[in-house]
């Protein structure tokens, strides 16, 4: 069908991720424009998880992941068992991508000791790498998945789940895998003897597929929103702002008996004033921040982990009260990284503190000393990590429970550095030696980590050194080969093409489309009895039953003095189509009173523009080599490549029509004043067939009638001086000039996107209210030139009225072609 473009792109083009205001008087803003949407055309957050010895780099949201270091099991998912990152030329491009399957865009990722797995936009969830121990959710337990050919893609296993347990999160311990599914439920499989999968009981193994198991028994009032996974202890946070913990905890098996779970099982105490909102486990310890941002750990301090000096470790009994960790002045904890022996804190200044174990550097302060065990070591004593003057870390990453000695940042525009121990590669910088445990190992001299996340994988590094000796075809292909056409269509078709579709549709079909991530912020005030992470939940939960939830998190939180809850939440969704302010504020307004009852204060506002590096990190712009950024971003580049075909036709015509004018001009100059007056349509031959493409300008220009010979005055709206212009006619009622001799130029602006002709209404000068579409106010004053103010719909302005109007310039009805 005939697509119509209004007022050459005149208006803000809106897209999910982006608007960009072009206007086609200048035609190299819209090749640039076109350069931008091809090169800019998706935005997606690079996260990264940590296993024992390796890494693993994704974007979220899309199909591109790779992992580097250690592979003894194929857990880097390149079906091999080399290493990678340890010898020059292993990285870049030279590093490959995990395939995953066809149409697996990566949502979240979490490593164990040697797997990992991963769960995509579609809640579907494979794993691979070491096997044996039934931790990749198999009845088999193979040896490995991933360490050799033909086993990754299209021929991973997916895990299978129950219909009514839709995988969240997944997080790997040593030798065990625990998911998190929408609705609250926690299910785990693999080695069991410590009673870490939470099954009541220390059977060796808890074997899968995860759809004939049990989930675990919290017990009463306690609904789980997130977890954690140690080396061989699980740790839950439930929405009403507990926490319980099993497998090896405090020196024994928690929950290892029936009875010991659900009911039996306690809830950890923190202390009277510390309620937990986020949580982590390393090796043997865990860690949790609380609602007014302060921290604290228990278990093992062995290595000063725990932030305590003094203590070898912290006990749940002595848990209460104890303090909460002096990580010095204006340091506000925002996230945690625990590796196996060692703890890292993100602050929301985006300085990066660690304590602990320190023997390979991983503390990143250049010196292999243990930090947190001994009195001094801690508040203003802890230095920050140095990681050069232009990375802005957001987001840090230590391997969790899978026994990690390494620590790894992402910097707000997508860098990597790593530190800390490289025996295998781990730190992905082609060497195997450690980093941050000597001085001057840090800041600027710490190399970013290049994985070139979404580049061609091994590319031709130098053209064929022999080349086809002739063409396959000693012809051409048609006996008179083609050119390109030098000019594009000067109209369009009257009617649309009858074939292949005999009956188009007024709407573009969004089914099949790929989506887009579109993010919005949310802001929450409520004085309902609730918490952060319980309203993520209650968001989480209303929002997955109609979207396609990829990410709900809080941003920010606080409480005032009033005891209200103020959040800010990111709310991201993949969707074609921008979702509507009122319908996200709906959606969660009707869930929050469904929870918290309707007597409850609440305020919601909805920013639904794409959320500022002030409100979350920026995201990675970047052209993906693969089919997801070729077939999206080709059909952005054609798309604006017309745009810019227009614009030129657009600005050649505006050029022919400003020429018709002079000539106009100078035929007024020749007649003079009093010159021989001619009927409307005299001595106008009819056009014929080869004249169809001639405008509308054009054919009207013999019907242009003298007038006084002054110059009309021609001016926009805004001020602005204007090239194209229509020709503007002025009837009564009979279709008949109103007043011969008299003519009016004006330009086109501002008409509606998706007509064809404007009717534009006209009265005298008084104030009263035009009905109409646009209104056009044209007087004349005493020099006989041409005034004109255009109002917006529905008001009429009198603003370029002046002394001396024509008293018969009166109502009148103007007709507009405007040129779409």
């Amino acid at each position: 069908k005939t697509i119509l473009l209004s007022e050459s792109f005149d208006h803000h083009l809106q897209f999910p991720a982006f608007s960009y205001n072009m206007n086609c008087r200048y035609p190299s803003i819209a090749m640039l424009f076109a350069l931008h949407c091809f090169i800019s055309m998706y935005q997606a957050l690079l996260e990264m998880t940590s296993g024992n010895q390796f890494n693993c780099v994704f974007e979220e949201g899309q199909a591109f992941m790779k992992c580097f270091g250690r592979n003894w099991a194929g857990q880097l998912g390149l079906g091999d068992t080399m290493n990678r990152g340890d010898e020059p030329g292993e990285m870049s491009t030279n590093l490959s991508h995990v395939h995953l399957g066809d149409n697996f865009l990566v949502n979240q990722t979490n490593a164990g000791y040697a797997h990992i797995c991963a769960i995509s936009q579609a809640k579907v969830m494979v794993c691979w790498g070491w096997g044996e121990e039934y931790q990749l959710g198999d009845n088999q337990g193979v040896d490995a998945i991933g360490d050799e050919k033909g086993e990754m893609g299209s021929n991973l296993t997916t895990v299978e789940f129950d219909a009514s347990f839709v995988p969240y999160k997944v997080e790997g311990g040593e030798m065990f895998t625990c998911a998190l599914s929408i609705n609250g439920t926690v299910i785990c499989w693999g080695y069991n003897s410590q009673a870490a999968c939470g099954a009541g009981s220390t059977e060796t193994y808890i074997i899968g597929p995860p759809r004939f198991l049990s989930a675990v028994n919290f017990g009463r009032n306690f609904t789980p929103v997130d977890f954690s996974a140690g080396e061989s202890h699980v740790c839950v946070l439930s929405r009403q702002q507990t926490v319980k913990c099993f497998g090896l905890i405090d020196g024994g098996n928690v929950g290892k008996t029936p009875e010991s779970m659900g009911d039996g099982l306690p809830a950890i105490d923190f202390g009277a004033e510390f309620v937990p909102r986020e949580l982590m486990n390393g090796g043997y310890h865990t860690c949790a921040i609380s609602t007014n941002k302060t921290m604290k750990c228990f278990g093992d301090n062995w290595w000063g982990q725990c932030g305590q000096p003094g203590y070898s470790e912290i006990g749940l009994d002595l848990l209460p009260n104890i303090s909460v960790i002096d990580l010095g002045v204006d340091f506000v904890p925002m996230q945690m990284a625990l590796g196996y022996l060692h703890t890292c804190v993100l602050s929301e200044s985006r300085q990066i503190k660690c304590f602990g174990d320190n023997r390979y550097g991983q503390l990143g302060v250049g010196h292999a000393n243990d930090i947190g065990l001994n009195p001094g070591d801690m508040g203003q004593n802890l230095t920050p990590v140095d990681l050069g003057m232009n990375f802005i870390p957001r987001r840090i990453s230590a391997g969790g429970g899978s026994s990690a000695d390494h620590t790894c940042a992402v910097s707000m525009d997508d860098q990597i550095k790593c530190w800390g121990r490289n025996d295998y590669g781990q730190l992905g910088l082609g060497h195997k030696r450690n980093i941050g445990d000597e001085a001057g190992e840090m800041g600027d001299n710490l190399p970013t980590v290049d994985v070139c996340i979404g580049c061609t994988d091994n590319p031709t590094q130098s053209p064929s050194s022999q080349p086809s000796a002739s063409p396959t075809t000693t012809a051409p292909t048609t006996a008179s080969p083609t050119l390109p056409t030098l000019d594009p269509t000067m109209e369009p078709t009257v009617e649309p093409t009858l074939e292949p579709t005999l009956d188009p549709t007024n709407v573009p079909t969004f089914e099949g489309t790929l989506a887009l991530r579109l993010n919005y912020t949310v802001l929450v005030t409520t004085n309902a009895s609730t918490t952060p992470s319980e309203i993520v939940w209650v968001a989480r939960q209303a929002f997955n039953l109609t979207y396609d939830i990829l990410q709900v998190s809080a941003v920010s939180a606080s409480t005032d003095a009033n005891g209200y809850v103020h959040v800010e939440l990111l709310i991201a969704v993949a969707s074609n189509v921008p979702l509507d302010s009122d319908v996200i504020e709906s959606t969660l307004r009707e869930a929050m009173v469904k929870e918290y009852g309707e007597d409850i204060v609440l305020d919601i506002v909805v920013r639904d523009s794409p959320i500022t590096p002030e409100q979350e990190s920026p995201k990675s712009k970047r052209l993906s080599d693969g089919w997801l950024g070729a077939l999206c971003g080709g059909s952005a580049f054609l798309f604006c490549v017309c745009a810019f075909i227009i614009c030129m036709f657009r600005k050649r015509k505006s050029e022919h029509l400003i020429d018709d004018e002079e000539r106009v001009k100078n035929e007024v100059e020749e007649h003079g004043e009093h010159g021989e007056q001619q009927e409307p349509g005299a001595n106008n031959p009819a056009p014929d067939d080869d004249d169809e493409a001639k405008n509308d300008s054009d054919q009207h220009e013999e019907q242009l009638q003298p007038g006084s010979g002054a110059e009309p005055v021609l001016q926009a709206a805004d001020g602005r001086e204007e090239k194209q212009r229509e020709e503007v006619f002025v009837y009564d009622e009979n279709m008949n000039y109103k007043k011969e001799g008299d003519r009016a130029s004006i330009v086109a602006t501002r008409q509606p996107a998706d007509t064809e002709m404007v009717n534009i209404a006209h009265n005298d000068d008084d104030d009263a209210e035009d009905v109409g579409g646009v209104n056009l106010h044209i007087t004349r004053n005493a020099a006989g030139s041409v005034n004109k103010d255009v109002a917006s719909a529905g008001t009429h302005t009198a603003g370029a009225t002046t002394t001396g109007v024509d008293p018969e310039l009166g109502a009148y009805e103007l007709k507009m072609m405007v040129d779409l």
